[in-house]
């Protein structure tokens, strides 16, 4: 995790999706909200990259978030929070709507300064899921 310490009484065991990225979008945190939520392991999560697009976010539109308005890649960009309404592809293949809001947190320290970004993900209290047709 990059010698960087979360809170391990609170973040690790929200009910929420809790991941942490460097500026590189390299993800250094997943949570077990994110592993409920999306059915992708820390394992297969932590040390990959968010444009990998792994998870697939999309819009309402279905536009592809990763190519094309990216909250999280905004927020890296200018520090302002950032809430979205956005479907991600679950491990087993289905979409699932999720609320996420991006914020920055700077860590500062005597060698060097990281600029984190966490996003926060809450699936959408009403259940409905798309089967992914292809």
């Amino acid at each position: 995790m990059d010698n960087i310490q979360y809170n391990n009484e609170l973040i690790p065991y929200l009910y929420e999706g809790v991941y942490v990225v460097n500026r590189d979008r390299k993800i250094l945190f997943w949570n077990e909200g994110s592993v409920r939520i999306t059915g992708y392991s820390q394992e297969e999560m932590v040390n990959s990259y968010c444009y990998q697009n792994i998870l697939q976010h999309v819009d309402e539109k279905g536009t592809l978030l990763c190519i094309e308005g990216c909250p999280l890649n905004a927020t890296l960009q200018d520090g302002k929070i950032r809430e979205a309404r956005v479907f991600l592809k679950h491990k087993d293949g289905y979409r699932i709507p999720v609320m996420v809001k991006t914020l920055l947190y700077m860590i500062q320290n005597k060698r060097l300064s990281r600029r984190l970004k966490f996003l926060l993900m809450n699936a959408s209290k009403n259940k409905f899921i798309t089967k992914i047709l292809n």
